[in-house]
């Protein structure tokens, strides 16, 4: 099972990437209906997308040191996590990550049939949390410290 280290200004956290890929798809499907119309935006949603459907080899990444520039930035990002919380929260107990097949990939791609298995909500919203303390710079973990799951 690969593993990635998400980080914000150098400090971050280890995640196993088959938890990542439907938190990416999550932020894609709140970004569908995104009024912000700059580049980093789009960006930052084709980011996403790639992520949910392991379009990278050995790792995934969130390049937030690139898409957090500005105070406008992180309450942008910010918006997206309570976005995705909200969407989340709505699925009930656990999240079905077919989800993934049936919203963001409808057409037949490679990796459709990866995606029948259920995570615990808490848990995608456990990174979630993860995520927001990284962008308020509450976390202290290095890339080089010892690694550890705690989802």
């Amino acid at each position: 099972m690969a593993s990635s280290f998400i980080k914000y200004k150098e400090k971050g956290f280890w995640i196993n990437d088959t938890l990542l890929e439907p938190v990416c798809g999550i932020f894609y499907i709140c970004l569908q209906n995104d009024v912000a119309k700059g580049q980093w935006h789009s960006e930052f949603r084709k980011l996403t997308l790639s992520n949910t459907v392991g379009a990278f080899n050995a790792h995934m990444h969130l390049n937030f040191d690139e898409f957090i520039l500005s105070e406008e930035h992180k309450k942008w990002m910010l918006n997206l996590f309570e976005n995705a919380r909200k969407y989340i929260i709505e699925k009930g107990n656990v999240i079905n990550c077919k989800f993934i097949e049936e919203e963001i990939l409808p057409h037949k791609h490679y990796v459709t049939e990866n995606w029948d298995f259920e995570v615990q909500t808490f848990r995608i919203l456990k990174i979630v949390d993860y995520l927001e303390l990284l962008i308020y710079e509450k976390l202290n973990i290095k890339d080089s410290d010892k690694i550890f799951y705690s989802f």
